[in-house]
């Protein structure tokens, strides 16, 4: 059951990064009436993310292995959602860069975080089973989240489907966050020999 949560949450991770990041950042970045970047500002936008991640690849393993996946995956999601809820409200280069970074780290975390865990936590013989279904369900999370959210922007506004995004993420990991704790205390019930049930 564990194991069955990091994918979905890999799949709502999914679902958010492809609507904003792939769908309504550029949009956002280069719209006329807002920050209106041009071609080569967007570029530097996605090439610093890409640079945060290159650069933080290996801090954040350490990071991740020292505090663990799960929290791990939680923190990121933390990160992403919140700087996909901050990016409307950005007006100058500064304050975008900002954004991107947090963004930026928070995806580096969920890129290696679920693997990790999978990893850990299935048997040799089945390893490769899940982790093609960790990506199976990423995949159509980004489908979906693409779709959606380009549904969403249209019928409203971008801001709105950007935050659509956002709350997404933040309802997925609080769901992902109870399930995990009460996975642990299930686990700490069973160490101990303590049974919950009413006889």
């Amino acid at each position: 059951e564990k194991v069955r949560n990091v994918i979905l949450m890999n799949g709502f991770y999914w679902a958010a990064l492809s609507g904003s990041q792939m769908t309504l950042l550029p949009l956002i970045l280069t719209d006329p009436s807002g920050l209106a970047f041009t071609a080569t500002s967007v570029g530097k936008v996605y090439m610093g993310m890409s640079l945060v991640q290159v650069l933080g690849n290996p801090t954040m393993a350490k990071y991740i292995d020292k505090i663990g996946k799960v929290p791990s995956i939680v923190t990121g999601c933390g990160l992403l959602s919140t700087s996909i809820f901050l990016l409307p409200f950005c007006t100058e280069m500064n304050e975008v860069a900002t954004t991107c970074a947090f963004w930026a780290l928070g995806s580096t975390m969920l890129s290696t975080a679920p693997v990790s865990y999978i990893s850990d936590n299935v048997s040799d013989h089945k390893r490769a089973q899940a982790i093609a279904l960790l990506r199976t369900v990423g995949d159509v999370g980004f489908l979906v989240g693409a779709v959606s959210s380009g549904a969403v922007a249209d019928a409203f506004d971008m801001d709105v489907a950007m935050h659509s995004s956002s709350f997404m993420l933040l309802s997925a990991t609080g769901w992902f966050t109870a399930r995990s704790l009460l996975a642990m205390q299930a686990s700490d019930d069973g160490g101990t020999g303590i049974s919950t049930r009413h006889k």
